[in-house]
């Protein structure tokens, strides 16, 4: 896996959302994220039973949309970075972060990850 560079966290960090796909599907969710030392993070509030999670996870991999740039990413679950994701979502959407803070929403955190080297 790769890391993404400091243009394209700043192209996630510019933008209010991303659309997310897993696997081979067409299906999409449009999603709020959070750039955190260096890594985008996505959260569930439904938990572990919300759909585009379950596929994610299942799946592994698939592509996110964020303004006009597609990137082909691996999807993690994301462990031991819970509060500062907690303090980046208040930041970033205020009071609505609120959905994402509960302990269901925590055990549904992936870490997006780039799956081919990125360029600028």
């Amino acid at each position: 896996m790769s890391t993404w560079t400091a243009a394209q966290l700043r192209r996630f960090g510019d933008a209010r959302s991303l659309v997310l796909t897993a696997g081979a599907s067409d299906e999409r969710v449009e999603l709020g994220m959070v750039v955190v030392g260096g890594d985008v993070f996505v959260r569930a509030f439904r938990g572990e039973a919300s759909l585009w999670y379950r596929a994610a996870v299942a799946h592994r991999s698939g592509s996110v949309v964020v303004g006009d740039d597609r990137f082909e990413v691996g999807y993690e679950p994301a462990a031991g970075d819970d509060d500062a994701i907690e303090a980046a979502y208040r930041e970033r959407y205020g009071s609505t972060a609120a959905m994402v803070a509960t302990p269901e929403a925590r055990a549904a955190t992936l870490r997006i990850v780039p799956v081919a080297p990125t360029r600028e």
